[in-house]
């Protein structure tokens, strides 16, 4: 698959399934599979096997109400399942849930309540943990990562929100655009250039922040550190050896406010990211974004091409040879 194989692929994926019909991994993996040959519905459908994986990285609900069936005009609570990237991709549905019935009760990361609340009508109940709520708060449920099989069917439905769904505080948006005194010809780039991620292989993502700016040096840019985590010592050593200056919000939390993250990506001209969570943040609020992918990315990029089909301000640049950034940095 992750040579590009699909057809191979999803024989042995249909293999490992009839030998074993009860393997939640073969499925799920053959439903990412069909994300890279736009085969949604499928996909999708598959993926909800991902609910019964043996390891997990969400706690699924417990609860004697029914699953929501994707016609019942009633309350609905839908519910946190992976990471917080994960939830601001899937959040692009919530609004078309809310139009199809009676009430919605969302779960989300207590990080993400303020922008979600901004965000969303007021009449969608957003909460932080699901202790908050019992039973008779709502008829029936589901889990947030489940909302694409409703909703997300082809290509097209996709255009629904691809322009961007969520709003940055504007105040704080014009504050961080004139704590920077930018003059009228320069750009803020926002920058995020690595990982942290426990999935296998995520270090391939990484780029260093040198290879990454150095084509950039001698071009009137401000750059705007994105990335969480403690990069002091990166952002010195690259201005020591190469005179290029990484500016930084005051007092900004980037791994706790993201409320005050997604007001700064908002104040960027551009983003340049890897595959992380800053991606999906950048493009739910339509901030122009170039998307640095690793040989094998993550499935919901697409394959080869250059352009996001979830997020319209996203623009994809893929290393043509496993490990080699040198194409994609050209071509940013």
């Amino acid at each position: 698959k992750e040579l590009g194989r699909f057809e191979e692929s999803n024989l042995y994926f249909q293999k490992a399934v009839d030998v074993n019909p009860d393997y939640a991994e073969g499925y799920n993996n053959w439903g990412r599979a069909l994300l890279l040959n736009y085969d949604f519905q499928k996909a999708f459908e598959l993926m909800e096997w991902r609910l019964q994986l043996d390891e997990k990285n969400f706690i699924p609900l417990k609860t004697s109400k029914p699953r929501w069936d994707g016609l019942t005009k009633h309350k609905v609570f839908v519910w946190r399942e992976q990471g917080i990237g994960d939830i601001i991709n899937w959040s692009s549905m919530i609004s078309e849930l809310h139009a199809n019935v009676e009430k919605v009760i969302v779960e989300c990361d207590p990080r993400l309540l303020p922008l979600f609340q901004r965000s969303f009508s007021h009449e969608i109940k957003f909460i932080t943990d699901r202790a908050e709520i019992s039973e008779d708060d709502y008829d029936s449920h589901l889990p947030i990562g489940s909302l694409p099989f409703y909703f997300r069917k082809n290509l097209d439905d996709f255009k629904a929100t691809s322009k961007g769904w969520l709003q940055a505080d504007p105040e704080r948006v014009q504050s961080i655009r004139q704590n920077f005194m930018i003059t009228e010809k320069q750009k803020i780039i926002g920058l995020s250039w690595m990982t942290s991620s426990l999935i296998a292989n995520s270090y391939l993502r990484n780029i260093k922040i040198e290879e990454l700016l150095n084509p950039y040096k001698e071009l009137d840019l401000k750059f705007i550190n994105l990335q969480y985590g403690d990069v002091s010592e990166e952002i010195s050593n690259l201005k020591a050896n190469h005179g290029i200056d990484v500016l930084e919000v005051p007092d900004l939390d980037i791994f706790n406010d993201i409320d005050g993250l997604a007001a700064t990506i908002a104040a960027c001209d551009e983003v340049i990211s890897i595959q992380n969570f800053n991606t999906h943040l950048a493009g739910s609020l339509g901030t122009d974004t170039r998307l640095l992918l690793p040989y094998a990315a993550d499935d919901r990029w697409g394959y080869k091409k250059n352009k996001s089909y979830w997020y319209d301000s996203v623009t994809i640049y893929r290393q043509i040879e496993p490990g080699n950034w040198s194409q994609p940095l050209l071509s940013l």
